[in-house]
């Protein structure tokens, strides 16, 4: 778009809603974890494209652009040691990659052994 100084000009742009990554963690035996964030990193950039709060009860909801393919880290402190890592991985670059759609939601479940 070129806009001449001194001029106006109309410019409408289009919203979008994007796309929801709706998360549950827990542990093997089941136990909801939580009460700490996940952040949401593009697979291909590595830069962080959301983060959420993943309350006590292990659920965590976070709008995100699609399409794009992502990465999740996340640390839990409902334990007294805490819990750190990456969803599907031992660390970022091997770390399952998650495809968000460009609309609608995508649900994972976070296991943290």
């Amino acid at each position: 778009m070129t806009v001449t100084a001194g001029s106006a000009t109309a410019y409408n742009p289009v919203l979008t809603s994007g796309s929801t990554l709706k998360v549950t963690a827990s542990t093997d035996d089941g136990a909801p974890i939580g009460n700490g964030y996940l952040s949401v990193y593009n697979a291909v950039t590595g830069d962080i494209m959301g983060s959420a709060w993943v309350g006590a009860d292990g659920a965590a909801t976070v709008p995100v652009f699609g399409p794009q393919q992502v990465k999740i880290g996340y640390i839990f402190n409902n334990d007294d040691a805490g819990t750190a890592g990456w969803y599907g991985g031992a660390d970022q670059q091997d770390a399952e990659t998650v495809a968000i759609p460009a609309d609608g939601s995508v649900t994972i479940t976070i296991n943290t052994n």
